[in-house]
């Protein structure tokens, strides 16, 4: 399992998303409105395959990705 952690400077709408190499859709976090502050959302990594994943972070106008890597 892998925790992500996000701090959200003001409140509103996020989606939290995993994606794999080829762009396709593996898991949805989070989705929705959220409080201002930290929040922490699980990956149970032990239902996808090893590989390298994307986590997408939208929130507002900000997008933010970055690369996960799965070995199981």
């Amino acid at each position: 399992n892998t925790t992500i952690s996000i701090n959200l400077p003001v409140s509103g709408s996020i989606q939290l998303k995993i994606y794999n190499m080829i762009g396709q859709e593996v898991s949805t976090l989070a989705a929705g409105e959220f409080a201002a502050g930290q929040h922490q959302f699980l990956l149970d990594a032990s239902k996808i395959n090893s590989g390298v994943y994307y986590c997408e972070l939208l929130a507002g106008s900000s997008k933010i990705v970055q690369k996960l890597v799965v070995s199981n």
